[in-house]
């Protein structure tokens, strides 16, 4: 008997150094049993595939919750960007009405004081009050415009940044949509090829467990039939030589 090399017990179920798949055994009379019935081969052919099926996808699962966690932080940055941006905009606008304030009433407190300090007689008086107001009307109309000027730069400038964050927002998903069609379809051709490979692998492992006397016989069967996959198979062979309906050349 052959010696393992080391105790059964300690052989791994799959993988190198598992213990080898059993041979058929022999009846007695010097003839092999019965090759494995085809449909138990094929019943075992479908649960490996359903296995290594089920891994993959498996494995796809988890690569799709990866991207997707990664998907899920940039919109989370790109929207903490979009409050900074904000911010810094709603800050301006405070700055901005809380000086105009402060200038309009500066500006009323040295008018009165212009006022109490001119009045000496009523022609003079009203005089001076008309040319105040005329004075304090178009100041207020230039720093009206101004404070419109301002305010539509800022918006201006506002609505350029939303409009950036906003295009970068679009081409990133259109570059993401892109890639996932594309990876998506080298995934599947990816997987169609795994799967013949598989079906190949196994078929050369059941073509190598099969019993040599059987493979003999078949081999001895196909040198006498026509080649299936010429275009013109022969029909017949006479003396060793493929004989057609039309004998061109054979």
């Amino acid at each position: 008997p052959i010696v393992p090399a080391r105790p059964p017990w300690s052989r791994p179920r799959t993988g190198p150094g598992s213990r080898p798949r059993p041979r058929p055994a022999s009846s007695g009379t010097g003839r092999p049993q019965a090759p494995e019935p085809a449909e138990e081969r094929a019943r075992r052919n479908e649960e490996e595939l359903r296995r290594r099926r089920r891994r993959r996808e498996e494995e796809e699962r988890a690569r799709i919750a990866a991207a997707r966690r990664v998907r899920t932080e940039a919109e989370w940055e790109l929207r903490r960007e979009r409050n900074t941006a904000r911010e810094m905009i709603e800050r301006e606008r405070r700055g901005r009405i809380e000086a105009e304030r402060r200038a309009a009433a500066e500006k009323r407190a040295r008018e009165e004081a212009e006022d109490r300090a001119r009045i000496a007689s009523e022609g003079e008086q009203r005089a001076r009050i008309d040319r105040i107001k005329a004075e304090g009307r178009a100041r207020f109309e230039a720093e009206k415009r101004a404070s419109l000027e301002a305010e539509d730069k800022a918006r201006i400038a506002a609505d350029k940044i939303l409009q950036r964050h906003r295009i970068s927002t679009e081409q990133s998903a259109g570059t993401e949509r892109l890639q996932t069609k594309e990876r998506a379809k080298m995934e599947a051709d990816e997987r169609a090829s795994i799967e013949a490979k598989d079906r190949t692998s196994i078929a050369a492992e059941e073509m190598l467990g099969r019993d040599t006397t059987a493979t003999d016989k078949k081999l001895a069967r196909t040198r006498t039939k026509p080649d299936a996959k010429a275009p013109d198979a022969p029909t017949r062979v006479v003396d060793g030589i493929y004989k057609g309906e039309e004998d061109a050349g054979f």
